[in-house]
């Protein structure tokens, strides 16, 4: 994510028609990291697909192994630019990736909010990023992360947009079932004034 910034990136999504979900992340991370000869990467798992973020260029062998193993019908292979500076259709492009469930890449949008809206752009960062966590397996980590989202959402008053509540379900769902919702838990309108300072007077939630 934003520490990896300046390294090669290469982001792989094997599409598969197995029954898959974080929860057989541990498993299936060592063969992949087998097959991928020792490389750096990180693995998120989804229903749909299998989706690394790998630190290297991974050769074409490798990636055949990859989509042996995973039983591929077919597969992407790109290297993902920085988002540019965000203009108005960065919220668009996050609430899009959120219901595709791409939450990598929504919090590489995430942060380009950010750096245009200032703290409160940084709790929808680290919203799309619990979700990553929880593709990468690693659902007391996400939990946490959503749990420091939430938290910015209310001292930035983007709260008034979210159901927190509605937010944890998915963060369990994208976890145990390999797919979710969150951009439905979201009043993106309401979430549109808010960061361009047209709503200043929220309505907490717990």
């Amino acid at each position: 994510m934003a520490g990896d910034r300046g390294r090669l990136v290469v982001l792989v999504r094997i599409y598969h028609e197995r029954s898959l979900t974080p929860r057989l992340h541990a498993r299936l991370l060592q063969r992949l990291s087998t097959t991928l000869l020792g490389a750096p990467l990180v693995v998120r798992v989804s229903s749909r697909w299998v989706e690394l973020t790998v630190f290297a260029n991974p050769s074409g062998g490798a990636l055949s192994r990859l989509a042996g193993i995973l039983g591929a019908r077919s597969l992407e292979v790109g290297v993902p630019g920085e988002p540019d500076a965000c203009g108005p259709e960065c919220l668009s492009r996050y609430r899009r990736l959120l219901g595709e469930n791409r939450f990598w890449e929504a919090h590489e949008v995430g942060e380009a909010i950010w750096a245009s809206t200032g703290r409160a752009g940084q709790a929808l960062a680290a919203l799309a990023g619990a979700y990553a966590k929880a593709q990468e397996g690693m659902a007391h980590a996400a939990r946490g992360i959503l749990c420091k989202a939430l938290a910015m959402s209310r001292e930035t008053g983007l709260s008034d947009a979210l159901d927190a509540l509605c937010l944890r379900a998915e963060v369990a769902s994208v976890y145990s079932e390999g797919w979710g919702d969150p951009g439905a838990c979201i009043e993106w309108r309401r979430l549109e004034r808010l960061l361009s300072g047209e709503a200043r007077s929220p309505r907490i939630r717990a």
